[in-house]
């Protein structure tokens, strides 16, 4: 079915309202290195709330007609999903096989009234409590597909890559999505209910998200060669590793100057990472300051010491890098912010108009790297626990060997 291109009318609502159920679908795969198969059963899409629960059609779509966006919210259900992989290349390795529950996979949707494009997106694959045996050639055997995986994965990234350079950074549907970030946001008295509704849900930029309430993966030796000549260990052996809270948020298109503020159940200001992210960009910053004028003066980034996670004592920024406090969490700011005041004994001292200084190459290059786009990864883990080895002649319950919270 071709979807008629124009402005958002009735025949896209029907479209995008229409519900899909499928019995069962088999997919195959083959690579040099491996050859794989899928197999997912009672699948259904269909529309929900922004809540996530089932309702009219006409609650399951969210309409800004100021900003001329439109939020569409569509979840993916499936009750089993079968996963078979095995290698090529090593035909003595055991194949892996991976069954999973019932899962869901929610899907959020941005787009443009005036012309049906997608602006960005959100995915949030959630999984139910997973357990996954493996043996020893069964792990190699995934250390395999995860290498091969990888590789076409990287392959194919490149080739999109290449192609997205082509076009220009503005005409990047992504790009208009990170341009919002760093726009102020009008005051919440002055949006009517239905936006302030409406940006409690917004997309600001595209995402991909997975959640598993608990995963327990047992390692099991296999018999033969290479079981070890413990007496404990002779009938074979097993380790038992839980992970609970498990979640996954991968961004690829964030501009690096923006906030993070509007990522799930991130708190931007309270970790140190978040602030070796902030000394990273400044110096990436000095450093193409420095090749592009190479003779300019020698700056340095402002130096932090953190104090007991989040409470930070920052020395005066150089007014040269014109960096500010407080802004966008990249510390890259554009030629038109304004500048720090300035310290005596630094080249840029008794000049009362900043912008007059600022040479043409150097604000060509602050207008470039208020564009630069980084794409970030964000693991969190509630509770880690590695028990130790049991074995068959134990019948005691597993006890904790190594315990992590958070």
């Amino acid at each position: 079915m071709t979807v008629p291109q124009g402005k958002y009318s009735f025949i896209h609502k029907i479209i995008d309202g229409i519900t899909i159920a499928v019995n069962t679908v088999n997919v195959n795969l083959k690579s040099p290195a491996f050859t794989a198969s899928v197999q997912m059963s009672r699948i259904r899409v269909e529309s929900r709330t922004p809540k996530w629960l089932l309702g009219d059609l006409r609650v399951t779509r969210l309409k800004d007609p100021a900003r001329g966006m439109i939020l569409i919210f569509k979840e993916l259900s499936w009750q089993t999903v079968r996963i078979e992989a095995s290698s090529t290349q090593d035909l003595s390795l055991t194949p892996l096989r991976l069954l999973t529950n019932q899962a869901r996979c929610r899907i959020t949707i941005k787009k443009r009234l005036s012309d049906c494009s997608i602006v960005a997106s959100r995915l949030v694959l959630i999984l139910d409590d997973l357990l996954w045996v493996l043996t020893d050639s069964q792990l190699k055997a995934a250390l395999h597909f995860v290498d091969s995986l990888t590789g076409l994965i990287k392959a194919s990234t490149n080739v999109v890559q290449r192609v997205k350079a082509q076009r220009k950074l503005e005409t990047l549907p992504e790009y208009q999505a990170q341009l919002d970030q760093s726009k102020k946001a009008p005051d919440a008295q002055q949006l009517s209910a239905a936006q302030r509704y409406f940006n409690l849900y917004d997309v600001r930029e595209t995402s991909y998200h997975f959640f598993s309430q608990r995963i327990d993966l047992h390692l099991c030796d296999d018999v033969g060669v290479g079981r070890s000549s413990h007496p404990n260990l002779q009938d074979g052996g097993a380790l038992q590793i839980s992970v609970q809270g498990f979640q996954i948020d991968y961004y690829p298109y964030h501009l690096a100057k923006a906030d993070r503020s509007h990522w799930a159940k991130y708190r931007e200001a309270s970790i140190p990472p978040a602030l070796w992210l902030e000394q990273s960009l400044n110096s990436f910053r000095e450093a193409i300051l420095n090749i592009s004028q190479p003779n300019r003066p020698p700056q340095h980034a402002s130096l932090e010491r953190t104090t007991n996670y989040g409470q930070q004592q920052t020395t005066p920024a150089s007014p040269a890098l014109g960096q500010q406090r407080g802004g966008g969490g990249g510390g890259l700011n554009g030629p038109n912010q304004t500048a720090a005041p300035s310290v005596p004994g630094t080249p840029s001292s008794g000049v009362s108009n900043h912008n007059s200084a600022v040479s043409p190459m150097k604000k060509h290059v602050l207008d470039n790297l208020a564009k630069l786009m980084c794409a970030c990864v964000v693991m969190k883990i509630e509770e880690f626990t590695l028990y130790r080895v049991t074995t068959s002649g134990n019948k005691q319950m597993p006890k904790e060997f190594v315990s992590a919270t958070r």
